[in-house]
């Protein structure tokens, strides 16, 4: 990655001139400036040199006007500014950088999205520098990483949440803000910059969260999902042959009969297994509870010795209260 950009000084705002009203820095000011080693044509004939946050760009003209409505209102019909420099405001140098990967880039990105932060930068300087077909495209790309389709929620989390939900509110992209305030909920993140209602939503839906997994946890054992309905082994009437053989092999088949017992209804205290079973998988006490409902419905039950009837039951519990709980923050969340 590139070093990063110095702060810019004597900064003009061209955003609402015409092309006849601006202004250009003579090209000693621009001399003072570092140049980009990788944003800089140096054989190229159409090119223009643009300093942003006191790094200058020299970028194809042809390229910067095709993509945003501001490079070809500010560049106007001028052609003899070559030894010139404008000096662009309100657009940091990481997120020009990734405006301009993305003008090179898009069709990659198509394959293979950036992750959120880049994703970010490319929208704030293509909202800034009004690069619409690229707006719409990173819109797109930042709605299918914070997408608020629940299966597409995993137990890994997405960094980043608290700057995502400041970009939607400026930008009033609302589709992210459920998946982006849940992963705030359930992450460490600082929420510094959070506004007070932003902050109560978080804050309740964390409350409520709180408090209908700890009435699954209480209720859940005593639930009918818990309970194994596969009929218990057969009674055998006592083995009356004097026969070894015979009497061997039917032993072995009772021995093998209870081994098949399925674990449920071995358990003499339902609550104590549950418990137990929580704190074996780090799930009693969490932040996230849709995740630790995923973890609870990839558990291997029938390895644990449960019959196909009671991991059918309690995987089906898991995945409906974690559909439930999705469903209600919504209303939580206030959206």
């Amino acid at each position: 990655m590139l070093p990063a950009a110095e702060h810019a000084t004597q900064d003009v705002d061209h955003t609402n001139v015409e092309s006849s009203d601006i202004d250009h820095l003579e090209s000693s000011v621009a001399h003072h400036k570092p140049q980009s080693n990788t944003f800089w044509f140096d054989e190229a004939a159409d090119c223009i040199v643009i300093a942003v946050q006191g790094t200058r760009f020299r970028l194809l003209r042809a390229k910067l006007c095709k993509n945003s409505k501001y490079f070809t209102r500010l560049f106007g019909s001028a052609s003899d500014d070559a030894d010139r420099c404008y000096d662009i405001d309100g657009v940091s140098s990481d997120d020009f950088k990734a405006l301009i990967n993305a003008m090179d880039d898009a069709i990659l990105y198509v394959l293979e999205p950036p992750p959120s932060p880049v994703v970010a930068s490319i929208l704030r300087a293509a909202h800034k520098l009004e690069c619409e077909n690229i707006l719409r495209f990173s819109k797109q790309l930042l709605c299918e990483i914070w997408s608020p389709d629940l299966h597409r929620l995993s137990t890994a989390p997405i960094p980043s949440a608290l700057p995502t939900i400041l970009l939607a509110r400026d930008l009033d992209i609302s589709q992210v803000l459920k998946r982006a305030f849940y992963e705030l909920l359930r992450n460490s993140e600082p929420r510094e910059g959070l506004s007070e209602e932003d902050q109560r939503r978080v804050n309740t839906a964390h409350g409520e969260l709180q408090m209908h997994w700890a009435g699954f946890l209480w209720t859940t054992p005593n639930s009918h999902a818990f309970r194994c309905h596969t009929p218990s082994s057969v009674q055998h009437p006592p083995i009356e042959t004097t026969d070894v053989d015979k009497r061997n092999e039917t032993a072995k088949s009772m021995e093998t009969e209870k081994e098949m017992v399925c674990t449920a209804q071995l358990e003499r205290d339902h609550f104590q297994a549950w418990r137990d079973l929580l704190e074996e998988h780090g799930l009693f006490a969490v932040d996230d509870p849709l995740g630790a409902l995923q973890s609870l419905a990839a558990i291997n039950w029938e390895k644990m010795g449960y019959c196909a009837g009671c991991v059918e039951g309690r995987c089906e519990a898991f995945i409906r209260k974690r559909d439930e709980l999705w469903n209600r923050l919504d209303g939580w969340f206030d959206l």
